[in-house]
């Protein structure tokens, strides 16, 4: 009984659609801007944190907040930043 009751909270919880990392990294290069402050490795500028381990770093929950919060960020939907945190999560 108590399995029963468990699967069917867990059946109930809401799930945030997953987004596309080909996508992400898109917009990390384009319409993001991320690339005019942010590297990865040796590509794009060193005016803000190299971010290539910031995927094993940081939580999905943790990635989305700082996107979504970010100062220099361009107005995002929330499909752009879930694209953007999929990409993050591949570094």
């Amino acid at each position: 009984m108590l399995l029963c009751v468990v699967t069917a909270a867990a059946q109930r919880q809401p799930t945030r659609s997953a987004g596309d990392a080909t996508a992400g990294k898109a917009l990390f290069e384009g319409a993001g801007t991320c690339v005019t402050c942010h590297s990865i490795e040796t590509s794009g500028q060193k005016r803000a944190p190299d971010l290539r381990w910031i995927g094993m770093l940081r939580a999905e929950e943790s990635l989305r907040r700082a996107v979504a919060t970010h100062r220099s960020t361009p107005a995002l939907s929330a499909a752009d930043i879930d694209h953007l945190v999929a990409y993050l999560r591949t570094l």
